[in-house]
């Protein structure tokens, strides 16, 4: 065998083990599959929309300090970052505003 190829080898091979086993798994129980896929789909989102606004947040502080002109973000945007951030976070606030 070629040593070349054998880190590639061991991806496709993980790749093909997972597939088989999530095929197993949802054959066994597709309801039940459906729905954790569906919780893990929100959950992967809610952490995803976390990271963008944290990113978004610390690219506007850098520009502030700068000295840059900074435009507001949108109400919408911002607060919808504000509910999803708490949502992810599984905190809640009286008012429902993340503090």
């Amino acid at each position: 065998m070629n040593r070349h190829f054998e880190t590639p080898r061991a991806i496709l091979m993980r790749g093909i083990t997972e597939s088989v086993f999530t095929l197993a798994w949802v054959n066994k129980d597709p309801e039940l599959a459906g729905i954790v896929w569906l919780l893990d789909e929100i959950r992967t989102r809610l952490n995803q929309h976390k990271e963008v606004a944290r990113l978004v947040r610390n690219a506007r502080r850098r520009s502030r300090r700068r000295a840059e002109a900074v435009p507001p973000l949108p109400e919408a945007w911002a607060s919808s970052s504000k509910r999803f951030v708490v949502a992810a976070s599984g905190h809640r606030h009286e008012h429902g505003v993340f503090a």
